[in-house]
């Protein structure tokens, strides 16, 4: 950590027959995360949020300004992946000593800092926290060939290799996104145009989310997971559910170990609910019908 986020003070939603398209614009600056926190302002976008909900509700045609110089965003997001062709949707089970909402359910996500060029390049870095290993080999999913992405899955490798674990090779997955079901049509950033995704709102620290899904090429492989996420250089043992999204056969993986094999509705018992992006995802594909969230959240969906 220590990098700094992309602040956004040109951010506005135009909703229309019940859709929504999201503008992302300049200006823009980087700026540490603690001077962003002080400068923050949730029940600003709160208000601006439930304007919108109200446009696409009604659907009702308006544009609704998300960020300004007095009420900046940050940007925020991930991938979920849903596995191909075993069916299996990967989640990530928060530690009990999160800082925020300890023991839910999650996907792999972070924040756009001066790492990246634009979002989505942050959600491909991101997704490769779910480690799969077989035979010796890291496998990372890849939406598009990319250096920085490597860069993230070669930290995951040596991690991995410091905790005894012998990583020989570094592969990646062929990875298509698949479009979510969402009152968002089209996202505009800067030039790029991303469709597809669904978002949510973080209003405790001010963040717009973005949220997709990867279809991850399994290539027939039978892997072994891990919660790649470097911290000092070590991983997190957080667990990795993977869901049958057919029966809901659950397999639960902690660092290559398959802890137990169970229901996905008993390991909803043991978690305490969903992030925003995690529930997005598992509603978008059927897993579940109604999926509770930390009243700190909003989703558009």
């Amino acid at each position: 950590m220590g990098n700094k986020i992309y602040v956004f003070y040109n951010v506005s939603a135009e909703a229309k027959n019940g859709k929504v398209k999201i503008i992302i614009d300049e200006p823009f600056e980087l700026m540490e995360i603690a001077s962003y926190k002080k400068i923050a302002n949730n029940q600003a976008l709160k208000s601006q949020v439930s304007q919108l909900k109200e446009l696409i509700t009604r659907k009702k045609e308006g544009t609704i300004k998300l960020a300004t110089k007095e009420k900046p965003i940050r940007i925020g997001g991930g991938f979920a992946q849903l596995e191909d062709p075993t069916g299996k949707f990967l989640l990530v089970r928060r530690g009990p000593d999160a800082p925020r909402m300890p023991l839910a359910l999650d996907i792999p996500a972070g924040l756009f800092d001066e790492i990246w060029e634009e979002p989505i390049q942050m959600m491909c870095g991101e997704a490769v926290e779910i480690a799969r290993v077989k035979d010796n080999t890291l496998y990372y999913p890849s939406l598009r060939p990319d250096k920085k992405v490597r860069h993230e899955a070669e930290d995951v490798a040596s991690a991995l290799q410091a905790e005894g674990i012998s990583i020989e090779n570094i592969e990646e997955l062929p990875s298509t996104l698949q479009p979510l079901s969402t009152p968002v049509e089209e996202i505009i950033y800067m030039n790029h145009t991303y469709e597809g995704l669904g978002i949510a709102f973080e209003y405790e620290s001010a963040s717009l989310e973005l949220v997709g899904l990867l279809k991850v090429q399994t290539q027939g492989k039978k892997f072994s997971y891990a919660f790649g996420e470097v911290v000092n250089g070590r991983l997190l043992k957080n667990e990795i559910l993977a869901v049958d999204i057919s029966t809901h056969e659950t397999e639960v993986w902690r660092f290559l170990k398959l802890e137990r094999k169970t229901s996905f509705n008993r390991e909803l018992e043991l978690s305490r609910g969903f992030t925003s992006k995690a529930a997005l995802a598992s509603r978008a594909l059927g897993l579940v019908t109604y999926a509770s969230t930390d009243a700190k959240w909003e989703i558009i969906l």
